[in-house]
């Protein structure tokens, strides 16, 4: 077996995705999901550059397991995130040196993947296989963080024959999210009070998501506009002070009747107000006394208004506004 040597500094890495597709083992009959680490890079060898994403070399590590691929990427995005804070360095030379790029190595994968399945089916005498049974076009499998049909998992309660949250409205909300929580096969997300399940009680909300420190707080009012938004932090009783981070972020689906499209509100950067909880009240967004969100303690009435937290315009139908339905969903790990 061939062994090359990659050195890789992290500013030469442009994007990291992490990729699962239909492969054919080579000592087994049957096809199996491979997991690999696909990183876009603006240089080979320390010396050519490119600056766009368009025109940057493919590069691809094969991971024998899922979590393998999940531990590799979320470290190379942590370094990622890290390097942008940083300003490079006037004069800076960079030793990146990778053997070879991969540059239609997906392609080639998938290419092998059908041929042998081809094979297989006339060997066994079967049909080529259907529409239904088609690999995933190139483009799709090339999408950094798609790697299955659905991307998010939804676990509601049992006795909730219906959530408020849909695979649609959460695909919407996904690329919004911190990296970490839109790894395919990463996270699952959690209906973790509501209370159509759980009781109208601010002791039980707190108490159910005091582990959980990333949610997303959604509200239908009775006008049936979907609204709510993003803690990056713990939902807790602080009275007299905002906590959360610049991650935070509120959002509008507008009507339910329309198709779902969100309008997302992140940090302005004017002041910090993200989260505020007490007995009384869950708010988001803050500034000149009013909240983007807010709902009292009673889970049935609340207000929203624009801010210079978020920029966002008054998210509910009104003003104040009446919930005709709440969810808080959180993300936990798989396996």
């Amino acid at each position: 077996v061939d062994q090359y040597e990659v050195h890789l500094e992290v500013p030469d890495i442009l994007e990291c995705g992490a990729v699962a597709m239909p492969i054919q083992d080579k000592d087994a009959e049957d096809t199996k999901i491979g997991y690999f680490l696909q990183l876009h890079v603006r240089t080979l060898d320390g010396q050519r550059f490119v600056q766009d994403i368009g025109n940057a070399w493919c590069i691809v590590f094969r991971m024998e397991r899922r979590d393998e691929l999940h531990k590799a990427a979320r470290l190379v995005l942590d370094c990622i995130q890290c390097g942008q804070q940083r300003e490079e360095r006037p004069g800076h030379t960079s030793h990146t040196s990778i053997p070879f790029p991969c540059l239609d190595c997906l392609a080639e994968f998938e290419a092998a993947s059908d041929q042998q399945l081809r094979q297989q089916n006339r060997q066994d005498r079967l049909p080529h296989p259907g529409p239904c049974q088609k690999f995933p076009e190139l483009g799709e499998l090339q999408t950094p963080l798609e790697a299955q049909p659905l991307r998010v998992v939804l676990r509601p309660v049992e006795s909730v024959s219906r959530t408020l949250l849909t695979h649609a409205l959460a695909e919407c909300l996904l690329d919004y999210l911190p990296i970490g929580l839109r790894l395919p096969g990463a996270v699952e997300w959690v209906l973790r009070y509501t209370p159509k399940a759980h009781g109208v009680s601010m002791a039980t909300l707190f108490r159910n998501l005091a582990e959980h420190d990333r949610t997303i707080l959604l509200v239908k009012d009775t006008e049936d506009n979907v609204f709510g938004g993003f803690a990056p932090e713990t939902w807790e009783p602080c009275p007299g002070r905002f906590y959360g981070s610049g991650e935070a972020f509120v959002f509008s689906f507008g009507h339910t009747a329309e198709v779902p499209e969100v309008r997302v509100y992140p940090w302005c950067n004017k002041n910090s107000c993200f989260m505020y909880s007490d007995n009384d009240l869950l708010a988001m967004g803050g500034g000149d006394g009013r909240h983007a969100l807010v709902v009292r303690s009673d889970l049935l009435h609340g207000y929203s208004s624009p801010t210079e937290t978020f920029g966002n315009p008054t998210l509910a139908g009104s003003a104040e506004f009446v919930v005709r339905d709440l969810e808080i969903w959180a993300f936990e790990e798989i396996g």
